[in-house]
């Protein structure tokens, strides 16, 4: 499992990377057009994909961390979850096509997210024991990939 996070830093955005055990995998700063890590050579790269996503569901610095690997949102323990506003009723028929704007891709995205769910035995005891995730301001993330969006 891989769990990401981000942060304001200075008026920047930090994303962070986090193994199983929640110690820090690799940080970098990232805004829309740079980032520090080592594929922000290229046109783009996964952390900048993401930050559009994070902006639109509004989910910079809030008690949350993502599992880019299985599009799963966990809370960190002690924290209220998070309730993320649903799609309307007629953008549930998204499945598998093609979306284009930042609006359809947050819309088919977030869909169907009210409740963030509570994580499993393992994932609980890694939050618990890390100070990142005890810290007062820990962050929550979501990932997606533009273009096309399945369902999960």
């Amino acid at each position: 499992m891989t769990l990401y996070n981000i942060k304001t830093e200075d008026n920047q955005f930090r994303i962070t990377k986090f193994d199983n055990d929640l110690n820090v995998d690799s940080s970098y700063l990232v805004s829309e057009d740079a980032c520090e890590c080592p594929a922000g050579v290229r046109s783009t790269c996964r952390h900048r994909q993401m930050l559009s996503t994070f902006l639109a569901c509004d989910a910079v610095d809030q008690p949350m961390f993502w599992d880019f690997e299985n599009h799963t949102w966990y809370h960190a323990p002690g924290e209220e979850p998070i309730y993320i506003q649903p799609a309307s009723e007629d953008s549930l028929e998204i499945e598998d096509e093609e979306v284009s704007s930042d609006e359809e891709i947050r819309d088919a995205f977030c869909r169907d997210r009210q409740h963030v769910p509570e994580p499993d035995a393992q994932t609980s005891r890694a939050l618990e024991q890390s100070p990142i995730a005890l810290a007062p301001n820990p962050e929550r993330m979501v990932g997606i990939v533009p273009g096309r969006i399945r369902r999960i």
